[in-house]
C-alpha cells in the first residue's frame, strides 16, 4: 500500500512539473493550439497575434456600451448636432473648429495668388520636403547621414470611435454638411478644411479597397492589418523615434551612423489623418513598388535610434538617368541602390516579426 502510495505522489508531483515548465515557458499547459516553437496557434488564427503599442491602447474610445448606445441613437435619428459639444467632451474627440492647419499644402492653398508670402511659402514646403528624401545607399552600413529638423510627428492624436458608432457616422463628401453639423463644427473653418481634404483623400482610395482603406475604429485597423499580413505570423508596429515628443528638437545637424538598415517585404503602412476622431488611410506595401526599412542609427554621443524609411523603384526618366549611371542589373533591372527614399512621419508602419 505504502509503494502505491509513493508511486501516486510521484506521479502528483511530475504532473504538476509540467503545468509549472509550460507556465515557466508563458503558454499553457498540455500541447493543444501550441506549436513547436511554443506560439499559440489558436491566437494566431485570430486578432489576437497584433501587438499593439501603448499610446495608440490610450487612443481606444473612451465610450462604455450605455453611453455609445445613447450617442448611436442619436446618430440615427439625427439629434447629435443638439448634444455635439458634451459628445465631443465624453468622446475625447478633437472638435475645435479654429485648430491649426498642420497641412502645409492647405495654408498655401488658402494664400491669396496676390500674396507676396505664397513664393516663400511654396520655398519652404519644397525645402522641407526635400529635405526628407534620400537614395537608397544613404542608409547602408556604417554610412553618415544627416537628418532634418522636420522629422518629426505633426498630427493630433486623437480617440477613437466604437466600431459600431463610426460606422454610422456621415462620413462621406455627400453628408460632410451633416457631420460638421453633428460635431457642431463651422462649415468655413480650419477643421472643416481639413476634414474635407481626409474624406477626399479617403473615397480616391475606394478604387484601391483591396490594398488601400480609411479605418475609422481601432478594430476596423486591426482587421484591415490582420487580413492583409501573413496569418501564421504575429504583428507589431514598428518603433519609430520621431514619434516621441519634442523629436525634431532634439535633432542637431551632426552626422548619425548607420548601424542596421533592415528591409520589411511585407508592411501595412498606416498613416494618420486630421479629423475630430482617429482616422487613418492604410494600405498594404506588397503590391506596389514601396519597400519599407527600419533604421538603427548611432549619434555621436552614442545614442541611438530608430526610424523608419519608404524607398521606391524609380521608374520612367529616372531609369533613364540611373542605367546611364550604371544603377542597372544585367537584366536592366534598377538596383536597390537606385531606390528613392523618404523617412516615415505620422505614421504606423505594422510589419511580421517571426
Amino acid at each position: 500500500m505504502a509503494s502505491s502510495s509513493t508511486f501516486a505522489v510521484v506521479l502528483v508531483f511530475m504532473a504538476l512539473g509540467g503545468v509549472l515548465a509550460a507556465e515557466a515557458a508563458g503558454r499553457p499547459s498540455g500541447t493543444l493550439g501550441w506549436n513547436a516553437n511554443g506560439i499559440n496557434t489558436e491566437d494566431m488564427s485570430g486578432l489576437q497575434r497584433l501587438s499593439i503599442p501603448t499610446w495608440l491602447m490610450a487612443s481606444d474610445s473612451p465610450l462604455d456600451a450605455d453611453r455609445t448606445s445613447k450617442y448611436l441613437d442619436q446618430v440615427n435619428d439625427k439629434t447629435l448636432g443638439q448634444h455635439g459639444k458634451e459628445f465631443c467632451q465624453e468622446a475625447k474627440l478633437q472638435c475645435q473648429a479654429d485648430i491649426a492647419i498642420v497641412d502645409p499644402t492647405l495654408r498655401i492653398s488658402r494664400s491669396s495668388l496676390l500674396d507676396q508670402e505664397l513664393f516663400q511659402q511654396t520655398r519652404d514646403l519644397v525645402d522641407a520636403s526635400r529635405a526628407m528624401q534620400f537614395e537608397r545607399n544613404a542608409i547602408n552600413k556604417d554610412s553618415e547621414i544627416v537628418l532634418p529638423q522636420n522629422l518629426h510627428d505633426s498630427y493630433p492624436t486623437v480617440s477613437f470611435l466604437p466600431q459600431s458608432l463610426a460606422e454610422k457616422m456621415p462620413f462621406s463628401s455627400a453628408k460632410m454638411p451633416e457631420l460638421l453639423d453633428s460635431l457642431n463644427i463651422a462649415h468655413d473653418s480650419n477643421m472643416a478644411i481639413m476634414m474635407s481634404r481626409t474624406v477626399g483623400q479617403c473615397e480616391a482610395q475606394e478604387q484601391g479597397k483591396d490594398t488601400r482603406k480609411c479605418v475609422t475604429s481601432l478594430e476596423g485597423m486591426k482587421t484591415f492589418v490582420g487580413s492583409s499580413l501573413p496569418q501564421d505570423k504575429r504583428i507589431a508596429a514598428l518603433e519609430r523615434s520621431s514619434s516621441l515628443p519634442g523629436a525634431g528638437e532634439s535633432r542637431s545637424k551632426d552626422s548619425w551612423k548607420v548601424l542596421d538598415a533592415k528591409l520589411y517585404d511585407r508592411a501595412v503602412v498606416c498613416r494618420n489623418s486630421v479629423f475630430p476622431y482617429a482616422v487613418f488611410e492604410c494600405h498594404d506595401t506588397s503590391k506596389t513598388n514601396m519597400h519599407i526599412y527600419q533604421v538603427e542609427m548611432q549619434g555621436r554621443d552614442g545614442s541611438r535610434i530608430h526610424e523608419v524609411a519608404a524607398c521606391h523603384e524609380n521608374n520612367s526618366v529616372h531609369s533613364i538617368t540611373n542605367s546611364i549611371n550604371g544603377n542597372t542589373d544585367q537584366s536592366g533591372t534598377i538596383s536597390r541602390a537606385a531606390e528613392a527614399c523618404h523617412w516615415v512621419t505620422d505614421s504606423l508602419i505594422w510589419t511580421p516579426t517571426n
